[in-house]
């Protein structure tokens, strides 16, 4: 006799980061802190996606016993595609959008306060680095997708020949 045969896959989570994993006092304030500087200098972030680069780098500079604002490009590697996501995985919330622009504020506001630690790589590398792996443009935005997502394409509008009006 065969009975029902069924499957379970575990679920993503839906929680943020923002929402679901306090921050200690410092790391809030810093987190505020990198949120004013963005604004003012015009620069994309993504609060929970800010969230999650301070949450998981100080868990990440615990470990590793290294200083937590030193960034090279190998560690920029492997907290975009290991750290971060892990970091979520532990903590049961979902990855956030737009991390890789907010990595790249981050970086931008620790050069311009002038506290990247020693032995950091320098700006420039960070930001191509940064750019290039999460396929930003020079201003730190995403570059448009070549894949169809789907979004209808707008026509333009052209009026009949015949009548002048626009065709429904």
């Amino acid at each position: 006799m065969m009975g029902t045969m069924t499957t379970q896959t575990a679920s993503r989570s839906t929680r943020t980061a923002r929402s679901s994993v306090p921050l200690d006092p410092a790391l809030r304030a810093l987190r505020c802190e990198v949120a004013r500087w963005a604004l003012a200098a015009g620069q994309p972030l993504n609060l929970d996606a800010i969230g999650v680069i301070l949450g998981a780098r100080h868990a990440e500079a615990i470990v590793e016993g290294r200083p937590f604002n030193r960034w090279t490009t190998n560690t920029v590697l492997t907290f975009l595609f290991g750290t971060a996501e892990d970091w979520c995985l532990r903590q049961h919330v979902t990855m956030p959008p737009h991390l890789g622009e907010s990595l790249l504020t981050y970086v931008n506001f620790l050069a311009a306060a002038g506290v990247l630690a020693p032995g950091s790589s320098s700006v420039r590398q960070l930001q191509n680095t940064i750019s290039d792996l999460a396929g930003l443009t020079a201003t730190g935005h995403r570059r448009p997708s070549r894949v169809d997502d789907g979004a209808p394409t707008p026509t333009p509008l052209r009026r009949c020949p015949d009548t002048g009006s626009v065709p429904r």
